[in-house]
Order: structure tokens, then sequence, then C-alpha cells
């Protein structure tokens, strides 16, 4: 190889470890902020009201690319199921995109879902206006 390509790839890797780098400076914050809140509830009887660092970040997992090889339902369904409470198609497929699921038109996905959901009602309820959850969740939650 030459100079060059060298010089390239070393470019991209410290790219890649700079963004590693944030992404766990990130983590470092919301475990010290998570840390002090058990610690604050069990010394003064009330959490403090400071800002979470997690209220403008997304679920954080770590598998970035696990939606990468699913069909479109499938995704879908995982992704309501990481996003824990009844979401719109919208939020629907920003998980998945943020999951690793194939990057493509938004609204065009958002539509596909939205009709993907409607054809599966073993899968997928429409609980309000706009809003879906998994059958099984809503089932376990009417039960309690």
């Amino acid at each position: 190889m030459n100079p060059a390509v060298h010089s390239e790839f070393h470019a991209e890797i410290q790219a890649e470890i700079q963004q590693l780098e944030s992404y766990l400076e990130r983590l470092r914050l919301i475990a010290e902020f998570h840390r002090e809140k058990a610690g604050s509830a069990t010394t003064n009887g009330s959490a403090d009201q400071a800002p979470s660092p997690v209220d403008d970040l997304k679920i954080i997992t770590h598998r970035p690319a696990r939606f990468a090889n699913l069909m479109q339902v499938k995704a879908a369904e995982m992704a309501l199921s990481e996003i824990g409470r009844p979401a719109t198609a919208a939020e629907i497929v920003e998980q998945m995109i943020s999951g690793g699921f194939p990057e493509t038109d938004r609204s065009k996905l958002r539509n596909a879902i939205f009709t993907g959901m409607t054809r599966k009602p073993s899968v997928f309820k429409k609980v309000g206006r706009g809003l879906w959850d998994l059958v099984v969740r809503h089932a376990n939650n009417s039960v309690e």
C-alpha cells in the first residue's frame, strides 16, 4: 500500500475513535447521573431536580446494526419493544433507522410500517390516535 492509502485509513480510524470516545463520555455521564440519583434517593429522601443527561438522548443500544437484516414489520416490532411504550409510526421508524435499518425515504417507510402494523393485529394494537403498541405488552398491562 502506498502512504496515501495508509494516511486515509489512519484518518478514518481516528474519526471512529473520536466518535467512540464521545459515545463513551455520554455513557459515563449517564452512569454518573444514575449513581448520584441512587445515592440521593437514599440520603435525602428525594431526588434533586437537576436535568438528566439522558433527557435528549434516544435509546442507547450496544448493537448499532441490529435491524440491518430484518424485514420491515419484524424491525418495527423490535423497535416498538425497545421504545418500551406506545409510539407513533414515525417514532418507530426513527428507532429502526437508529438501529441500523437501511436508510430509505422515511415517509415511505413510515407508510409501509403503518400498513404492516394494520395488517398484523396479532402483533400490533392501535391504542390511541396515531399510537401503536405490542399486543403482548398491551394485554399484560390490561391484566395488571
